[in-house]
């Protein structure tokens, strides 16, 4: 018998313009920053940079934060990986698509 197993976490993709960054904004914990991306559909959605990790992941999500930051100044198409926990979406990866 064959067996798919799926070694992964179920990641989710996202391309938009970043409308807005905001740290502190206590969704869903006090430190976290939240990002607001217009979609290619016209729709709004928030994703949410978790700082509340280790000291490794928080170096992963400084490289993301000024990754996002850089495209929200320079206006650029951005597609981001997240994953959906309670709700909220946390950012895992972001890809500048184009200036």
């Amino acid at each position: 018998m064959k067996e798919n197993i799926e070694l992964t976490p179920p990641y989710k993709n996202s391309t938009g313009i970043i409308l807005s960054l905001e740290s502190g904004t206590g969704n869903p914990y006090p430190n976290n920053t939240e990002i607001k991306v217009k979609q290619n559909n016209g729709q709004q959605s928030k994703f949410y940079l978790d700082w509340n990790l280790d000291v490794n992941m928080n170096i992963g999500l400084s490289i993301i934060y000024n990754t996002l930051l850089s495209s929200f100044q320079q206006k650029n198409k951005v597609t981001i990986t997240y994953e959906e926990k309670n709700n909220f979406r946390y950012i895992r990866s972001v890809k500048i698509i184009s200036s």
